[in-house]
């Protein structure tokens, strides 16, 4: 009955120490997971203000918007990061917004 109970305990500190493990590595997933966002939205706006101050022709924006998304993929991909160009294309948006450079116009 002894070694019975002892093998119950046992059982149960695994199931726990499972739990906590699985809590822990979604944490430690999700930790990188915000310094990968906060990495590449740092890129995002060092390479749309870089764009913005060698590229003069406001007619220029789509070359702009696919040279940036490109670069920031190609970074993205050295780092063995996974985003999809929609998701960059929104970042530079916002990075556009956040530096000022659309027009009244173009913000609607």
């Amino acid at each position: 009955m002894e070694s019975l109970i002892i093998e119950l305990l046992a059982v149960v500190a695994i199931f726990i120490v499972g739990i906590i493990f699985l809590y822990v590595l979604e944490y430690v997933k999700t930790k990188t997971s915000k310094e990968q966002w906060e990495f590449i939205e740092q890129w995002v706006t060092i390479a749309v203000n870089g764009v913005e101050s060698i590229v003069i022709d406001k007619k220029q924006g789509s070359a702009k918007k696919d040279f940036v998304t490109k670069y920031i993929l190609s970074i993205c991909e050295n780092k063995g990061y996974d985003i999809d160009e929609e998701t960059i294309e929104i970042m530079i948006e916002n990075a556009c917004q956040k530096l000022g450079f659309l027009s009244k116009k173009q913000e609607e």
